[in-house]
């Protein structure tokens, strides 16, 4: 971990500058932060003029991506060294750790890696809506990346349907269902061709949970 990672996560310019800017040229400097000590009557600063840290949090994530398939132990350890929990900016950097990253997973009934966020109830790791990237395994130790579970792949809309036999059955043909009756070509007799056809109405097709 680069020794300077703290400066590189905090260290950028505060929000709300404009609003120092007019502050200089002859707007009230009393005007502040209210406190919830302060009185009712004293002014206070909107919040959109407040100043704020302007966190860059990606060198912290693209350290923790880096370090995935070593010992969570040591990763944290590492992080521990350089940075300083006396430091109330440093301590911030420490609690934004576990934005992205999961410690506490466990193995559920059903053979899921699941987790507690930190608000609301446990969720898998590989819930689509879930923010947690990395997680630490519980059997090995080891620092792991999330598989997300991927979409279902669409089930393909069937083409036919079996009817009385063999014979008889349902196609679709030019995007509109029919009742077939299937022969042999007198010319061929190997190949079936569909001797006679007729067009479905709107109650069979639902009757059939069809749809054109």
């Amino acid at each position: 971990m680069r020794p300077d990672m703290s400066k590189l996560l905090v260290e950028r310019g505060h929000a709300g500058t404009s609003w120092s800017r007019r502050a200089q040229s002859g707007r009230p400097q009393q005007v502040r932060f209210r406190n919830p000590e302060d009185d009712q009557l004293e002014s206070w600063v909107p919040p959109r003029h407040q100043p704020q840290f302007s966190e860059n949090l990606n060198p912290l994530r693209r350290y923790l991506s880096a370090q995935v398939g070593r010992p969570w132990d040591k990763v944290y350890a590492e992080i521990r060294s350089r940075i300083d929990t006396s430091n109330a900016v440093q301590y911030h950097i420490l609690q934004h750790l576990y934005d992205r990253l999961a410690v506490k997973v466990w193995e559920d009934d059903q053979g899921r890696l699941c987790h507690q966020p930190r608000y609301g109830h446990p969720e898998p790791l590989s819930a689509r809506w879930s923010r947690i990237q990395l997680y630490v395994c519980p059997r090995s130790g080891l620092l792991r990346r999330v598989k997300r579970r991927t979409r279902a792949e669409p089930v393909a809309a069937p083409t036919s349907l079996p009817a009385s036999g063999p014979e008889h059955d349902y196609q679709l043909l030019a995007g509109q269902w029919y009742e077939a009756w299937w022969g042999r070509c007198p010319l061929q007799p190997c190949k079936r061709i569909i001797l006679r056809k007729r067009q479905l109405a709107r109650r069979e097709l639902r009757d059939l949970g069809l749809r054109d």
